[in-house]
């Protein structure tokens, strides 16, 4: 209960500064799923929070969350950051996700504590469909590198022009860099990780192309994955359309890896999303994660849910 704690003071003591700004941030998020799996060779419907992180595991973590934000006086050309994030988890409760401190000025930020990788914040929301029962991370379409939150991690991001520089860097947990453009209708990124965790030298690249106008987007990511002394490759091809507050995508993916004690996969998805209002969103759509050599592991899903933000 202390990180709870703390919370409430911060929040008690920064409004009586008036140099410091507070901003609250959160989302609620729900999901009905009818599951089709050959193994367990039953059907099941579930209701959760979403955001699965992994093929077949149902996992009802990782969209609801809520956010405190403040933005401090340091000098006439810096603030003070602040930002604590926690995940709601229907199952465990509140486990938090991003707590940092750092310092900014008009270009560029450094932070320390626990922060998203680079790797995972320079194309993990281009997946239109991602904290949903139809997300590409962890079924078939992009890799479990973009659930990256680094604990005692230093990072540094810089934001010239179109250009942007992300690097982090944890004695513990390893590092990641990433760069990234975006020009009047094109969007590029390449980004990397160590994991200084892992068993063995573990690390991924990635590259990610975006085209977008008024109504169209599509996108391109691309994962090279190498465990010594394994490797593997990720990717996935989303298209959407708007079309006034609704929109309709198409994603279509597949993982190839030379250790034959994982599960190949292919990765398909048809989904729409459709605004209630400017925080309300309802989503509805079909997952197919299926594996070519090894049918009992192909996972079928079909459902709907709603998003809440604010």
């Amino acid at each position: 209960m202390k990180p709870i704690r703390n919370i409430a003071l911060l929040i008690l003591f920064l409004p009586l500064n008036v140099h410091a700004e507070v901003f609250f941030s959160g989302q609620l998020q729900q999901e009905l799923v009818s599951w089709n799996n050959p193994e367990p060779a039953e059907d099941a419907y579930e209701v959760y929070d979403g955001g699965q992180l992994q093929q077949a595991s149902h996992d009802a973590d990782g969209a609801s969350y809520i956010a405190l934000l403040s933005n401090f006086y340091l000098t006439p050309n810096h603030q003070g950051i602040a930002s604590f994030q926690f995940d709601l988890n229907q199952d465990e409760g509140v486990e938090h996700q991003e707590v940092y401190l750092g310092i900014k000025n008009p270009t560029s930020s450094w932070r320390m504590g626990t922060i998203a990788s680079p790797y995972k914040e320079s194309t993990a929301g281009w997946d239109p469909f991602l904290a949903t029962f139809m997300q590409a991370r962890g079924n078939g379409g992009a890799s479990l590198y973009h659930n990256g939150y680094i604990e005692g991690a230093i990072n540094y991001q810089s934001d010239w022009w179109s250009d942007d520089v992300a690097l982090q860097w944890s004695p513990d947990q390893g590092n990641s860099y990433s760069i990234s453009q975006k020009l009047t209708h094109w969007e590029w990124s390449l980004s990397t990780i160590n994991d200084a965790q892992a068993a063995t030298h573990s690390r991924a690249s990635k590259l990610g192309l975006r085209h977008h106008d008024d109504e169209w987007v599509s996108t391109f990511v691309y994962e090279s994955l190498k465990n010594d002394p394994t490797t593997a490759q990720v990717g996935y091809i989303n298209l959407t359309k708007q079309s006034g507050k609704t929109e309709y995508g198409f994603s279509v993916g597949g993982y190839r890896s030379d250790d034959e004690t994982e599960t190949d996969l292919d990765y398909y998805v048809f989904g729409v999303k459709h605004a209630l209002a400017k925080n309300n969103i309802l989503h509805f759509g079909y997952r197919l994660s299926s594996a070519p050599d090894d049918g009992s592991k192909t996972e079928k899903g079909v459902g709907l849910g709603f998003r809440y933000s604010f």
